[in-house]
């Protein structure tokens, strides 16, 4: 029986073999290869996950996406095609454990996808729902099943909480969630930072908002409305944002509020 060839390409992580079987019922029907319209690499779908060097460790990786610059852009450790014939749980079972250098610690985890800065350090990791990570803040830990955003330098930028976390502040008990939030990759996430580790900000589904005057409280809850694809009635997160002395509060289009924190209870 004659051995199978492969193409290869050559880059500065080495030698990539691109994908060239599709008898496999988990592999995606996608182009092994792509490219910029000015030639440089886009993308590389690979036969099977090979170890790549990157600033976070060695990830073993099945698609890898460039910035023009050549730079790794995204890691998706696994890539295959979820389906009636592969599911979700075959793939995570399929996926290996994976040691990524993250907030000054070496964390073993299961990735669905890391992104990187252009030249730089890790922009976001993306984890199975599966799979659970803690990370530490200065409110304490917060245990996220989606994944987390960080700055350039490497501080956490925002976190996809796990349901039911409660967040003690200043204001008082903060649940951040957002269950519309869930995307490919964890960016954008529903409790927010800035540089120094303080809360600018957070999406919730259960806090209710007391707005204190000189009559009776306003009390702001999240509403429902209407889910344009499926016509059934959904929450919808409450935005808030923390503005030196100012909360700024979203319940809808037509909801908005900006007042003195000393005004605001949270429940």
């Amino acid at each position: 029986m004659n051995e199978k060839k492969y193409s290869v390409l050559k880059t500065p992580y080495g030698d990539l073999i691109p994908n060239a079987t599709y008898s496999d019922v988990r592999k995606k029907y996608r182009e092994s290869v792509t490219y910029y319209d000015d030639g440089s690499l886009e993308s590389v779908y690979l036969e099977e996950p090979q170890p790549i060097e990157t600033v976070a460790g060695t990830i073993d990786a099945e698609l890898i996406t460039f910035y023009p610059d050549g730079t790794i852009k995204r890691i998706f450790p696994l890539y295959g095609q979820l389906s009636g014939y592969w599911t979700e749980a075959e793939e995570y079972e399929l996926l290996r454990e994976q040691s990524v250098e993250l907030l000054g610690k070496v964390r073993t985890l299961k990735p669905l996808c890391i992104s990187f800065y252009q030249g730089g350090g890790i922009k976001a990791l993306t984890i199975w729902p599966q799979s659970e990570l803690s990370v530490d803040t200065k409110y304490g830990p917060v245990r996220t099943r989606f994944g987390l955003e960080l700055t350039k330098n490497g501080q956490i930028k925002s976190i996809e909480p796990a349901f039911g976390e409660k967040i003690k502040t200043e204001y008082g008990v903060l649940y951040p969630f957002d269950p519309a939030s869930y995307r490919l990759h964890a960016e954008g996430n529903s409790l927010c930072f800035d540089e120094n580790g303080n809360i600018t900000g957070f999406k919730t589904i259960k806090n209710k908002i007391a707005i204190r005057g000189e009559q009776e409280p306003i009390v702001l809850e999240p509403v429902y409305e209407t889910d344009f694809l499926t016509g059934n009635k959904v929450i919808r997160a409450m935005e808030v944002g923390f503005r030196e002395k100012r909360v700024q509060i979203t319940v809808d289009e037509e909801h908005f509020y900006d007042i003195g924190k000393e005004q605001v209870v949270f429940r």
